[in-house]
This record gives C-alpha cells, sequence and structure tokens, in this order.
C-alpha cells in the first residue's frame, strides 16, 4: 500500500475502487500486530461465500503459524475444532489430488477430504493404491466424492475394482404395473425393498425360507 500501510481486509473492495478509477476510498487505520491481522484477513476469507472449502483450507494453513493453539484458530473463524479439523484434513490428502484441487477447487468439500484422509490412514499402501485409481473418476464426474471413502474401504477389503466401486445398481420390483419394492447394490451392500402391504404372507414365507437356505437367520 505504501506509506507504511499494509491492507488487512476489503481486498474486493479496494479492487472494484481501482476498476473504477477512482482515486480515494474509505477506509479505518488501525495498529495490528501479526497475529491480529492474520486473524482478520482469515475471517475476512472464511465469510467469503465464493471460497470453496479448499480455498479456505489454504487460506487457514496461511494463518495457522500465527494461531499455534487450534483452539483459538477455531474461534478466529467462528467454527468448532472438528469442523476446523476437516479443513486440514486436505493437507493430508496425496499431492496428486491437491493439485487437481489448484486447478478445480470445487472438487472436494471438507466432509468428503476427512473421510478419504481416514480412509487412507486405515488402508495404507492398499488405500493409496485405491485413491489412485478411484480419484480419476471424480475428476471425471463418474464417482460421487462423498463415496470415495466407503469406496477405498471396497476396494481393499473385498478386491471390488475403481468401476464396480463407484457404480450403484437399482432394480425395481413390479406387482403387475405399480411398483412394489426395489433391490439396490452399491459399495455398502445390497439392500432390498418392499413397499407396505404389497408382499402377501405367504409370499413373506417363501422369502424367509430361500434366505433361511443361504443363511443362518435369528430373531
Amino acid at each position: 500500500m505504501g506509506d507504511g500501510f499494509q491492507l488487512v481486509a476489503g481486498e474486493r473492495r479496494w479492487r472494484a475502487h481501482k476498476l473504477l478509477n477512482k482515486q480515494s476510498i474509505r477506509a479505518v487505520v488501525i495498529e495490528c500486530s501479526d497475529q491480529d491481522m492474520a486473524a482478520l484477513a482469515l475471517m475476512e476469507n472464511v465469510t467469503r461465500d465464493d471460497l470453496t472449502d479448499y480455498e479456505i483450507a489454504i487460506a487457514v494453513r496461511r494463518a495457522e503459524s500465527e494461531f499455534p493453539q487450534r483452539t483459538r484458530l477455531a474461534k478466529v473463524m467462528g467454527v468448532t475444532r472438528n469442523d476446523l479439523y476437516k479443513f486440514l484434513a486436505f493437507d493430508e490428502l496425496p499431492d496428486f489430488i491437491k493439485s487437481d484441487l489448484d486447478l478445480n477447487p470445487s472438487l472436494l468439500a471438507a466432509n468428503s477430504a476427512q473421510e478419504i484422509a481416514n480412509a487412507l490412514k486405515k488402508t495404507g499402501e492398499s488405500g493409496l493404491k485405491a485413491i489412485r485409481d478411484l480419484w480419476p473418476l471424480v475428476v471425471n464426474g463418474d464417482l460421487v466424492p462423498s463415496k470415495v471413502a466407503a469406496a477405498i474401504n471396497a476396494q481393499v477389503t473385498r478386491g471390488v475394482s475403481a468401476a464396480d466401486a463407484g457404480g450403484r445398481s437399482i432394480l425395481k420390483i413390479f406387482s403387475g404395473k405399480i411398483q412394489a419394492g426395489s433391490i439396490t447394490k452399491d459399495v455398502k451392500g445390497l439392500t432390498i425393498k418392499f413397499k407396505a402391504g404389497v408382499v402377501t404372507e405367504e409370499q413373506e414365507t417363501l422369502l424367509r425360507e430361500q434366505i433361511g437356505k443361504m443363511f443362518s437367520i435369528s430373531e
């Protein structure tokens, strides 16, 4: 800014004035410590509607050196410690994911980032191999980010392929022309649902007998 002044907050308004070729702008001049300036800058970033979670996470990392206590950092941001850790989880993701987020920061929300980071911690090298297969599906829009953590676990524990891990199939069950239920298969399992009143007692008995032939059933 020159003359010993530094812009702490209001950068967008300042840039707008410059674009309009205005020679002056109303400002408040205060004395600030480095921590105060970091807090004000962070608060402005966090409250911006146009920032993604990843961009907020970058701002948090920049301010972290001024706030060694994360409780204080969370208070400055106006969030809980749990929410703060969700933003910090971006830093735990593999570099190839962060490189893609640098280009398209809206790919991943903080909730999903934390879930993926936790899944990678639990699964180690196998999980890292799985996310390398799965991540291109996210980038291409073929896998919803909120399902990535479950897909990692499915690929590591059950040997499910990346293509199958990201997939979800739904078969509709009909009784005549009326939909009676559905069969849903995804990374979390197989779910069979029937609408209330469409299955007779005789049909229910047959279903239970058939399932009993395949698995053990207990009340």
